[in-house]
């Protein structure tokens, strides 16, 4: 599905795309990098702990925004400096970099995505991989294209795999057919052809022999292969040990009814005679499996129709990786910001994240609700321009430009604020630099309290004690008072003069010694 980045046009909007253009020419790589993916440095941890897959976000003119740690190794890249900003003309040579340019701007040119395109890159280190690559288009909320999302797969091994069957295939095939032309050319040559029949089986045998050493050493993945009933006819060590078992024989002949639950060994059976009857493989597809130990494991799972001479399908083989430290990764992932935005949603205090444009790109729902909008996500991409007064908002702004340019936080200032409703009340705010996990600043987190009831407590307080003074000095009585180390903490007008004192406060700290 195309993916929009909402945004709302407003005066100030078109002055920050002005702004956004000047420290592009400037080669502003971080405020582009900033301004397109809010969230930068929560997005790049998760992509990065994303394994086995190159993911990468370019904006119209095919230049690199955002990309993970995998992608950036298949670069050559040190670091993500080294890529924003950049084209693929800056990394491959010049005929790829613009089969994958023309690709793209012809996405962006029609908003059709680009899905699961095999296509070959060159790596660092010299040769060729293969690579299963998805390109979607990313729009704003007028449906213009801004960009790119793409996300590839090396799928080499799996390539290499299919050459080898189809070469080990032809190779019979030939060998079955040269065999047939020699017996019905002469009866006569028939001790000779079976001798030649003997070498052929004998050849066959040493090349599956070979197959499956090749199959038993590859212990991240599990092969399979089976006939046209969906019997298993081979499988490779890996695949016996996530089944539970140690001889090959255990298996053979058997289906996913003899090892899994019903309902498991059903969906297995219907999905793989629905590719057998369409020739249509299935490719990356997670499955949750219940295995005979009772251990439940999430695979990413590939199936690919087998054909004979004639093309007609006669089973299939199967590779399958078991990827369930990643979905429960994931899973964490989700969970932790679930909670995370349960937290920040109980506290009473506002709490907002900005970017280095001063446009929110989270907030709590108290910060929401002090502004009257139904939901947080009403803030999103607006500024204080928004919401408050011209003179009040630019305040903030060029405060939280000196916290950008300065890496100064500003801490318990306060300020006299009018809601949305009205009401007036005093703030006490709070903003703090965000980094990213290189230390570059990439935007404000802002705590704002409602301290007004604060102060008027602390002003009836400071009024209190004023006329109590007031009170104190206009008696002629002559009253002091003392700690427990009978140090002076305080004392009247008449007492303060009938020492030789100046005033009241010159008594605190003394003792009878000083007077």
């Amino acid at each position: 599905m195309p993916h929009r980045v909402l945004k709302k046009k407003t005066g100030a909007g078109r002055g920050r795309k002005q702004t956004a253009r000047r420290a592009q020419a400037a080669g502003g790589k971080t405020s582009r990098r900033a301004a397109f993916l809010p969230d930068a440095a929560l997005l790049q941890t998760l992509l990065d702990h994303i394994p086995d897959c190159h993911i990468f976000i370019k904006d119209r003119e095919s230049r690199f925004l955002v990309t993970n740690a995998f992608h950036l190794r298949s670069l050559g890249a040190s670091g993500i400096k080294d890529v924003v900003g950049k084209t693929d003309f800056d990394f491959f040579p010049a005929e790829f970099a613009r089969r994958y340019y023309d690709d793209e701007q012809e996405i962006m040119r029609t908003g059709r995505p680009l899905v699961d395109r095999e296509e070959a890159m060159p790596a660092p280190g010299g040769g060729m991989r293969w690579l299963l690559t998805t390109k979607t288009p990313l729009f704003d909320a007028r449906g213009k294209t801004i960009g790119l999302v793409g996300i590839s797969r090396d799928i080499t091994p799996r390539k290499m795999t299919e050459d080898e069957l189809r070469r080990h295939k032809e190779h019979l095939e030939e060998i079955v057919a040269a065999k047939t032309a020699e017996l019905e050319a002469a009866n006569d040559k028939l001790k000779r052809e079976n001798e030649e029949r003997r070498r052929a089986e004998e050849h066959w045998h040493a090349e599956h022999s070979r197959l499956s050493a090749i199959m038993d050493h590859l212990p991240s993945c599990h092969i399979f292969i089976k006939d046209r009933q969906s019997r298993f006819m081979a499988t490779n060590a890996a695949h016996l040990r996530l089944l539970g078992l140690a001889d090959p024989s255990a298996v053979l002949g058997k289906t996913d009814f003899d090892l899994f639950p019903p309902e498991i060994a059903r969906s297995f059976f219907e999905s793989e005679q629905e590719m057998m009857r369409t020739g249509r493989p299935i490719l990356n597809l997670v499955e949750k499996c219940v295995y005979p130990d009772g251990s439940v494991r999430h695979m990413l799972t590939n199936k690919i129709p087998l054909r004979d001479r004639d093309g007609s399908i006669t089973g299939l083989v199967g590779m399958s990786m078991d990827i369930t430290d990643r979905v429960s990764a994931e899973l964490a992932v989700r969970e932790e910001r679930n909670m995370l935005r349960t937290l920040i949603d109980a506290l009473p205090q506002w709490i907002y994240l900005k970017d280095t444009k001063s446009r929110f790109i989270l907030a709590n729902r108290r910060c929401a609700e002090r502004m009257l909008l139904k939901s947080p996500d009403e803030l999103i991409g607006k500024t204080d321009f928004d919401f408050t007064s011209p003179e009040s908002a630019r305040q903030y702004a060029e405060e939280e430009a000196a916290i950008l340019a300065t890496g100064l936080p500003v801490t318990g200032r306060r300020d006299a604020y009018k809601t949305a409703e009205g009401e007036e009340v005093i703030l006490e705010i709070s903003k703090l630099p965000l980094r990213d996990s290189s230390g570059n600043i990439i935007g404000i987190l802002g705590f704002n309290e409602e301290v007004t009831e604060r102060c008027r407590q602390q002003e009836a307080i400071r009024a209190s004690n004023e006329m109590l003074r007031s009170v104190l000095n206009s008696i002629t009585v002559r009253v002091f008072w003392k700690d427990r180390n009978s140090v002076y903490l305080g004392c009247n007008a008449s007492f303060a003069k009938a020492r030789g004192l100046d005033s009241p406060e010159d008594v605190v700290g003394k003792t009878d010694f000083d007077l």
